[in-house]
């Protein structure tokens, strides 16, 4: 006897297919589409799916998931959209190195061996020369960060 797919009820025989129960445990959202079409129907549920089946099945639930993210963002009130510009913060007395590690952070440094800036040297620099360093700054790596800092400025 031949098997029948569950959603069109085409024989299985020759096509490749999958097992129902195994794919409605693994994947219940789209599981439940099936689902709702047997009832609707009124058919009795077989073992198999056919893979045209499922794909079709699988692009349906792709469709309701972004036919509800679209709701979601319509329902959305637009003076709740974060903005997306970075937030700038201006100190007094406070210099900055540039946040890349395309340069380095003591000026007129043409060396081009570069590595990262250690935290204790940053915190030092910000605590006793106003100086900040962000976390992606690099210095070279021949100088010595803790008795060039003439040179930073």
């Amino acid at each position: 006897m031949a098997e029948l797919c569950i959603a069109c009820r085409a024989s299985t025989e020759n096509r490749r297919r999958y097992d129902w129960v195994f794919r409605e445990m693994q994947y219940l959202d789209i599981a439940q589409i099936v689902i709702e079409d047997i009832v609707a129907r009124q058919l009795e549920p077989t073992a198999f799916i056919c893979r045209p089946c499922w794909q079709r099945t699988e692009r349906t639930h792709q469709r309701l998931i972004r036919e509800v993210e679209q709701q979601a963002d319509q329902d959305r009130d637009p003076s709740e959209v974060p903005n997306s510009r970075p937030i700038s913060l201006i100190l007094p007395g406070l210099l900055r190195a540039p946040n890349t590690a395309n340069s380095c952070i003591f000026l007129h440094c043409t060396n081009e061996s570069r590595r990262r800036v250690p935290e204790n040297i940053i915190f030092r620099m910000v605590c006793r020369y106003s100086y900040f360093v962000p976390e992606n700054a690099c210095g070279a790596k021949s100088v010595a960060f803790t008795s060039c800092t003439k040179q930073l400025f």
